[in-house]
């Protein structure tokens, strides 16, 4: 099929290869790649991102974990108490104000996460292999100027 083919449309509103939609494919595909990787750990591409989240900064409130993961608060209190369930994090109450729950990772979380962890970059290396050095940084460059647009 040529690019411009009808039938080659990925998106219903557009046509396929606007920066946008290229993005949104890029991101899709990437996401699913990862879910495939660490299915046979037993966790979700966004439990994985949480618990390297937690490894890097321990003891983050619930409405931190939202504003790193850019999710709404009923899905991060869900990705948390999943999260928990499994024993993979555990909630403690902030030591100087007992309102606020700190999230921690637990040793089975950090397991799955020392699992997870090698096959989710094994994916993201994947593009390391297909663009130099200059390309990568061009490409970077232009990502920053166009997401710099919505901030």
């Amino acid at each position: 099929m040529k690019d411009n083919d009808p039938n080659n449309i990925r998106f219903p509103w557009g046509t396929g290869d606007s920066v946008h939609e290229l993005i949104k494919l890029l991101f899709n595909t990437t996401r699913r790649e990862i879910e495939n990787a660490i299915r046979p750990v037993g966790v979700t591409s966004q439990q994985a991102l949480a618990l390297r989240l937690l490894t890097h900064q321990p003891g983050i409130t619930q409405s931190e974990l939202e504003a790193f993961l850019h999710i709404e608060k009923s899905s991060v209190s869900n990705l948390i108490k999943g999260l928990c369930d499994k024993n993979w994090v555990e909630r403690r109450h902030h030591p100087d104000d007992s309102r606020i729950r700190q999230i921690y990772i637990t040793p089975e979380g950090q397991r799955i996460n020392d699992q997870a962890v090698p096959l989710v970059e094994q994916i993201k290396s994947r593009s390391d292999d297909m663009l130099s050095e200059e390309e990568e940084a061009i490409l970077k460059l232009l990502l920053r100027k166009v997401l710099r647009s919505y901030q």
